[in-house]
């Protein structure tokens, strides 16, 4: 099984730490933990792509709020007042 996870981080590493992140990033972070650990996985890149990964979801959510949130909000049956 670890052969597996060997070629699986050979073939994505960082990517997946970052596409991880940007998707579950906790959970995400305790498996790259656990991938540095083992010496899987260098740290310092480890910590760049987790922090971009992070990043970049909260930056299209903060956007997605900024574009469509007014309209979400007052054009929302479930939020509208009666």
């Amino acid at each position: 099984m670890i052969e597996n996870f060997e070629q699986f981080l050979n073939s994505y590493g960082y990517f997946a730490v970052f596409i991880g992140t940007f998707l579950e990033g906790e959970f995400a972070l305790l498996v790259a933990g656990f991938f540095i650990k083992h010496g899987f996985l260098a740290p310092l890149p480890t910590l760049i792509f987790s922090i971009l990964g992070a990043l970049v979801h909260e930056l299209i959510y903060f956007f997605l709020g900024r574009w469509k949130g007014r309209y979400f909000l007052l054009g929302n049956k479930y939020t509208k007042r009666k």
